[in-house]
């Protein structure tokens, strides 16, 4: 059985004079599961982006075998005037992920969204947000999910 991995050699991360994290070595393997713990502003973040390449290393390296990423994070959706269920679609079809459409309604009726999902995502809550993204992540079912 093959495994993914993240392994970070040697990785620092400067914001200009600001050192954000320094020297970091570790290696992740699947299917383990990790949590990150930290005070507010010691780079948790900042580690997730450099893995999913949104940002450069300062120095050292991370290998990762998979590109089947999902990074979820603070509930950002940049289309508020999409509904919830055009958001879904848009995203899986970007994502060049097929599914059927029962179970799609399926995952709506499980998350309790019906009455929702027909609505402007600027109307939701954050934990609605959140609702759609497990939704996109459960039928996506990437390797590895940050």
């Amino acid at each position: 059985m093959s495994y993914n991995t993240i392994k970070l050699e040697s990785i620092s991360k400067k914001y200009e004079s600001m050192s954000i994290l320094h020297n970091i070595s570790f290696n992740f393997s699947s299917p383990n599961i990790y949590t990150i713990f930290g005070k507010n502003g010691v780079g948790k973040t900042t580690l997730l982006n450099l893995i999913c390449k949104n940002i450069p290393v300062s120095s050292g390296s991370i290998s990762v075998t998979s590109e089947d990423i999902i990074f979820v994070k603070n509930n950002d959706i940049p289309f508020y005037y999409f509904t919830g269920l055009e958001f879904i679609t848009f995203t899986l079809k970007l994502k060049k992920k097929y599914y059927s459409q029962k179970k799609l309604e399926y995952l709506i009726k499980e998350f309790s969204l019906e009455e929702h999902i027909n609505k402007y995502i600027k109307s939701y809550s954050d934990g609605m947000k959140s609702k759609l993204f497990y939704i996109i992540i459960i039928i996506s079912k990437p390797n590895i999910i940050l």
